[in-house]
């Protein structure tokens, strides 16, 4: 796969994160950290973690979804 390309899917991960966490401030500028739904956690932990799960981009021996692992279950 291009550079280009994958600074592409890289560039476009994080604009998706970005608008739907900044709506979330958004409509929600004062509520309590308990209250936080869990989309918007994993969305964060997404934006923390994004070259662990982007990985798939650089190194082609790692699956792009967990379904081995959800299968074997």
């Amino acid at each position: 796969m291009p550079e280009e390309e994958r600074n592409n899917i890289r560039c476009r991960y994080r604009q998706i994160i970005e608008k739907e966490l900044t709506d979330y401030k958004e409509k929600n500028p004062n509520i309590p950290k308990k209250y936080i739904p869990d989309y918007i956690k994993t969305l964060k932990r997404m934006k923390e973690f994004e070259t662990e799960h982007l990985r798939f981009l650089d190194d082609f021996s790692v699956p792009s979804t967990n379904n081995p692992a959800e299968k074997s279950i």
